[in-house]
């Protein structure tokens, strides 16, 4: 059943590979489905973690991910053909963001987060960074105040803007001066943050957005193969400083656990990937467990206090958990298992089917959009026009996939929707009111034509 899911997973990132934009996010979306629920099985006895799941359970899981897989499939290969009605975008109404003011908003984020860190750790706290890691600090010495939270929000933030500030830039000058800021926001956040979502989103959407607009088909299979030993390395050192620190950085003993340490065992652990597909099995082992979908929809009724409602529902994954490790649950640990997890504890079955479907559908069509987007501009370059900037459109396409796809894959759409709202459409609330709004009017008339098309 496994090497069904995985002939068919290849099949179908082959026919996304052959459109004009292969990279997209339904290529995106395909590509986590793969690495959770077809690399791990294949590879998991070669970790610790996963050696102990039977063949048998893995057979189980891999029926349930083709169910996911097939429904997938089904609603976003329709996108597939050329729907021109479902490609257009008014490009009139569209944000431009404004590279100058996205370096001001910059530049007023990294003084506020600058501020929330040294309140919420002290000079002490962040200089102990370097001496025992950032681990230390902010999962016993912070105890989850308000501060910590918002300055933990905040950097975040940052690193967002920094990636905005290196795309929405045009000229030469300000590309280079955008990149070596964000080069040292990300560096210094790898540092000081505990979190590796604050560097891994940013730098992605950067990386995502290039390639995105690439229909060198080679050149995007040489970046796909140089990108894993990057993140493999970039993962591994993450985990290393925010565990131990810089000072206490030797280069023999990094070298020895490489060597003497299992590849996989330790590429694993520096994932969720690993984590979503234990949990799965552990839940698909147990008994049926059915919590009921109001955890999707915890966006909605997240600022309801409990005094009010006071059997107010938890996130899908805590309520699973809650069934399989109660302990854990209580001691404030986090674990999901997988969308398709997530889905067969809301709804069974047909959870993975309506779930998958729309996942099909919301990809297919923000990507007909944003690449309807990418042909205009090159149009309007083409005839000598002068090419609008990075969008306001874009933003929220990127970061779809960054944030709201990568942590769905998860198991835990409850809490990515409520990070989706605080940390991207509020960030791009802000960024749209201190952009312009695109005013094209005097290309769009000079090239019906094009527009037509």
């Amino acid at each position: 059943m496994l090497s069904l899911v995985n002939l068919i997973t290849i099949i179908y990132i082959i026919l996304l590979f052959r459109k004009k934009y292969p990279i997209s996010l339904s290529m995106y979306w395909i590509v986590i489905f793969y690495a959770i629920y077809v690399f791990v099985p294949y590879i998991r006895h070669q970790t610790s973690i996963l050696s102990g799941i039977s063949d048998s359970l893995v057979s189980s899981i891999a029926a349930y991910s083709l169910v996911g897989l097939l429904s997938f499939i089904l609603t976003n290969s329709l996108f597939l053909f050329k729907w021109s009605r479902l490609e257009r975008v008014n490009l009139i109404k569209q944000t431009e963001i404004s590279h100058i003011n996205v370096k001001k908003l910059l530049t007023l984020f990294v003084i506020v987060s600058l501020i929330l860190l040294v309140l919420s750790v002290g000079i002490t706290g962040i200089l102990s960074v370097f001496q025992s890691g950032s681990r230390n600090l902010w999962l016993h010495q912070t105890n989850d105040t308000i501060l910590a939270t918002f300055a933990e929000l905040s950097s975040f933030y940052v690193g967002v803007l920094a990636s905005v500030l290196v795309l929405s830039a045009s000229k030469n000058i300000d590309k280079k001066k955008s990149i070596i800021i964000f080069i040292f926001i990300l560096l210094s956040a790898s540092i000081l943050v505990f979190a590796r979502r604050h560097v891994i989103y940013p730098l992605f959407a950067v990386i995502f957005y290039k390639l995105s607009k690439t229909v060198n088909k080679l050149k995007i299979f040489i970046v796909g193969i140089c990108a894993f030993p990057l993140f493999f390395i970039s993962m591994f050192f993450m985990g290393y400083f925010r565990t131990f620190g810089l000072h206490e950085f030797n280069v023999a003993s990094v070298l020895s656990y490489l060597k003497n340490g299992k590849f996989m065992d330790i590429f694993i652990s520096n994932t969720d990937f690993a984590a979503s597909y234990k949990y799965l099995a552990a839940q698909i082992n147990h008994e049926d467990i059915f919590v009921g979908p109001l955890g999707y929809f915890k966006l909605l009724f997240t600022f309801i206090p409990r005094s009010i409602w006071s059997d107010k529902p938890q996130y899908i994954s805590v309520e699973v958990l809650s069934k399989l490790e109660p302990l854990k649950v209580s001691e404030g640990f986090s674990a999901a298992s997988g969308y398709i997890g997530e889905a067969h504890a809301a709804l069974g079955i047909g959870g993975i089917v309506i779930i998958s479907s729309i996942w099909g559908l919301l990809c297919g069509i923000l990507d007909k959009k944003y690449h309807y987007i990418l042909n205009r501009r090159k149009n309007i370059q083409v005839l000598g026009g002068k090419p609008f900037g990075f969008t306001l459109f874009e933003f929220y396409y990127l970061y779809t996939a960054m944030l709201l796809i990568t942590e769905s894959h998860r198991g835990d759409f409850g809490a990515a929707s409520i990070h989706f709202v605080l940390e991207i459409v509020l960030i791009g609330l802000i960024i749209k009111f201190s952009s312009k709004r695109l005013t094209l009017k005097n290309e769009i008339s000079n090239h019906r034509t094009i527009y037509s098309k």
